[in-house]
């Protein structure tokens, strides 16, 4: 049975600073960040925190969108700032085991699970609207160790981050399909410019 979830737009956002490490992090008192999610070809209501929502995938197949393509603005109310993104709060839980998955993973069904090395994030960055120049991609794993530097974003302008997430097995010992479950939160950290 396939059970995927995907949220990262949503009405309220998590609290945090402009890190994306909330509890130990130092906002820059020279850059004035908001995020708000784009639909409808417009920007929605404006928050101070950039960290989205928890994002989940479960139980999916090679090659599936688990999430996205989701757009969020971005805007620089009082500076220059760069902007760079990354995932947290990343946790990996083994659910089950598919009959692929039993042959190739020895702890298939409990433990830690292993989803996120193949879960991959392609990130775009550009104006709100054309379509996103490609950033980069990697996988969720890498992310949450490696931020992907998106840009520059002037004082008093706009700009768009469009995140996909993908299954994207790396290795011939992947699983074609996987149950575990994977959830975690993308964070934008920006600095004055």
């Amino acid at each position: 049975m396939k059970r995927t979830t995907a949220m990262l737009v949503a009405a309220a956002f998590v609290a945090a600073t402009t890190s994306v490490t909330p509890a130990q992090s130092v906002p820059d008192p020279n850059v004035d960040v908001q995020m708000a999610t784009f639909a409808g070809g417009a920007c929605g209501a404006w928050v101070d925190q950039l960290v989205t929502p928890v994002v989940a995938a479960e139980g999916v197949q090679a090659g599936e969108v688990v999430a996205g393509p989701t757009r969020l603005c971005l805007r620089s109310r009082n500076g220059a700032a760069t902007l760079d993104a990354r995932a947290f709060d990343v946790v990996d839980t083994e659910t089950g085991c598919s009959i692929g998955e039993a042959l190739l993973d020895p702890t298939c069904g409990s433990g830690a699970g292993e989803l996120a090395r193949d879960v991959r994030v392609r990130v775009g960055f550009g104006r709100c609207d054309r379509p996103a120049s490609n950033v980069a991609g990697r996988t969720l794993h890498r992310l949450q160790r490696e931020a992907i530097a998106l840009g520059r974003i002037e004082a008093g302008r706009v700009r768009c981050v469009e995140l996909t997430v993908a299954y994207e097995p790396q290795t011939s010992s992947a699983a074609r399909s996987n149950t575990d479950r994977v959830q975690w939160r993308f964070g934008f950290t920006a600095t004055a410019a």
